[in-house]
């Protein structure tokens, strides 16, 4: 069982029990309200009475706190919890801050070497005369002009 008492002026979610099976759907809906009530993430957790949190209870403390939300404890195990959250919460933070680089980085070596591939790939698909190379074949007869500025009519 888990027990929330809201103290409003401090702007804190006090829990004690446990925080595992429907009790994280209860505290989620909590947090929300308490979201909604006070118009700011600002709001304390404190888990110091908490004794058990399972990993579907560490994954919402966790969305917590990646939404603003401050995890307060004076318990020693659920003390090391708050520290392996944070820690999670600024190597997410730092691996989403370096993907788009890395996508770079990564694009501009990959796209030069399929251009490389396929323009290789397009010279040997092209016929080539067997009795000799393909300079020898008879030219294309076309038409040159020079260019002349002036006024394009445009009429049907």
């Amino acid at each position: 069982m888990l027990k929330i008492t809201t103290d409003t002026e401090s702007r804190r979610l006090v829990l004690e029990g446990s925080l595992a099976g429907p009790w994280v759907d209860t505290l989620e809906l909590t947090w929300r309200d308490a979201l909604t009530r006070h118009a700011a993430p600002e709001i304390a957790v404190d888990v110091t009475d908490v004794t058990f949190v399972d990993p579907r209870g560490r994954n919402l403390l966790a969305a917590i706190h990646a939404e603003g939300g401050a995890l307060f404890s004076n318990g020693g195990m659920n003390v090391t919890l708050i520290q392996e959250i944070a820690r999670d919460d600024r190597r997410s933070r730092l691996l989403r801050s370096q993907t788009p680089k890395s996508l770079l980085w990564l694009l501009a070596a990959v796209v030069p070497f399929f251009f490389v591939a396929s323009c290789s790939s397009a010279r040997a698909s092209q016929p080539t005369d067997e009795a000799g190379p393909q300079s020898q074949r008879p030219a294309v007869a076309v038409d040159v002009a020079p260019v002349v500025a002036g006024d394009v009519a445009d009429a049907v």
